[in-house]
């Protein structure tokens, strides 16, 4: 047998070590399915929290769902509402339920929200407080969901 093929066999065997070594390494690192963190079942308690950051905090969270989302604008501090109102994980039910808040703030957040439908829009843009209206307006989307109400 010649070097060369010495040589090829040598770095043929490397090259499947490497890739062996490689699925079983990250095989070893993937998550397992009962490690998952249920992220809902995690906001859910931080909503109980005493402290208002944290229930603010759980509100904002980019991974919150929309019971997580619906069960914020139910709190009792309008920061945490805000917060839910202003989450663009909200869907339209969720941003028009918001609207019906008694704080402007809470309303000036899903009119702002970049996930407000037309609906939301058209909604804000009726609201008594002119911060909500100015919200809706200026809202990337009121240019294409609303170009009547908006001029």
């Amino acid at each position: 047998m010649t070097r060369a093929f010495f040589n090829y066999a040598a770095l043929s065997l490397i090259a499947v070590m490497h890739v062996s070594l490689s699925h079983t390494a990250m095989a070893q690192t993937a998550p397992l399915s009962k490690d998952t963190v249920n992220i809902e079942a995690v906001l859910l308690k931080a909503l109980d929290d005493k402290d208002f950051d944290v229930r603010e905090a759980a509100a904002g969270n980019a991974r919150a769902t929309q019971a997580v989302l619906l069960k914020a604008l139910g709190d009792k501090d309008f920061d945490v509402r805000e917060a839910a109102a202003g989450n663009v994980k909200a869907t339209e039910d969720t941003l028009l339920k918001a609207l019906d808040d008694k704080d402007f703030d809470v309303r000036e957040a899903a009119a702002g929200n970049a996930s407000a439908t037309q609906a939301v829009l058209l909604k804000a843009l009726d609201d008594k407080d002119f911060d909500v209206r100015k919200a809706a307006a200026g809202n990337a989307s009121a240019t294409q969901a609303a170009p009547s109400k908006v001029r």
